[in-house]
């Protein structure tokens, strides 16, 4: 026999879905869309890219980014852009901390050893605009592009012989707070929900969903400790049905700068912080 619900019983059930996912909107057929969500007695709003047929790219601004954005995009359709690594200092001028190299140009050496997560934008061939994700406390750096390589960044000899890779290869790499990854679970424990000081958070999320390949960034605007903020989304994304392959932490702080369109060049979102301060962005686009 079916199972009958009363009135009261329906309304709740509707109260629930409320709750998990107030509005969204759709751009561009779909391959980008913003949802503004309520879950679990926090809201937050997803960016969602869509990587199918690599129409929505991704691209990554390690040094002079205003400037060096602003002569790039030229002709390109710009969904959204915001800070990405943290930086060494304030200063518009400063490198983002831990190693990073921007389209082949070393930026900066010096791994961050308190940072797990490293970030590989692909700049050219079949996955252009694409994302690879590594934990770098538990896995080793596996590349093909110019040759099969396999480098331990933990280890001085080998992150020397990546960043000569990554210069030959014109590949585009920084580092950042990892918070989960599909194979090792949380990288932080669950007792230290509470740890550190509350904030404004912001997220990337390399996911799947069905077969294609998604990126997201979920802007988390209320003050909220960083793991708390983090076991959040990764629940919502896991009930959203996202396969989430990597979450990493953003940098907002003294460098919250945000900007979202709509697909027709038209600002939906903005963050607190002026471009002109940026000291790196990761940028959203389509040709």
């Amino acid at each position: 026999m079916l199972p009958t619900f009363k009135p009261l019983t329906l309304l709740l059930l509707g109260l629930i879905a409320i709750s998990q996912s107030l509005m969204g909107q759709s751009y561009l057929g779909g391959v980008y869309q913003r949802t503004d969500v309520r879950f679990d007695e926090s809201k937050f709003t997803l960016y969602q890219f869509s990587r199918k047929k690599g129409k929505v790219k991704a691209k990554y601004f390690a040094q002079n980014a205003n400037r060096e954005f602003q002569r790039w995009k030229q002709r390109k359709n710009i969904l959204f852009y915001c800070s990405g690594a943290f930086s060494e200092n304030w200063s518009s001028s400063s490198p983002p901390l831990g190693i990073c190299v921007d389209n082949g140009v070393i930026v900066n050496r010096k791994i961050d050893n308190e940072m797990d997560g490293l970030v590989i934008v692909y700049n050219g061939g079949a996955q252009q605009g694409g994302i690879a994700v590594i934990n770098l406390e538990k896995e080793k750096v596996n590349v093909t592009q110019g040759g099969k390589y396999t480098f331990d960044l933990r280890s001085y000899k080998d992150r020397t012989s990546f960043l000569n890779w990554a210069r030959d290869q014109g590949a585009t790499v920084f580092q950042t707070q990892l918070m989960y990854t599909k194979s090792y679970g949380y990288a932080f424990p669950k007792d230290k929900m509470t740890h550190g000081k509350k904030a404004e958070r912001r997220f990337l999320a390399i996911c799947k969903k069905g077969n294609t390949v998604v990126h997201l960034v979920i802007n988390f605007p209320e003050s909220s400790y960083l793991n708390a903020a983090a076991d959040k989304v990764v629940r919502y994304l896991k009930k959203q049905r996202f396969e989430v392959f990597g979450l990493f932490n953003l940098d907002t702080g003294g460098k919250d700068i945000m900007k979202a369109y709509d697909g027709q060049g038209h600002g939906i979102d903005s963050g607190s912080t002026s471009l002109n301060q940026a000291t790196n962005l990761l940028v959203y686009y389509v040709d």
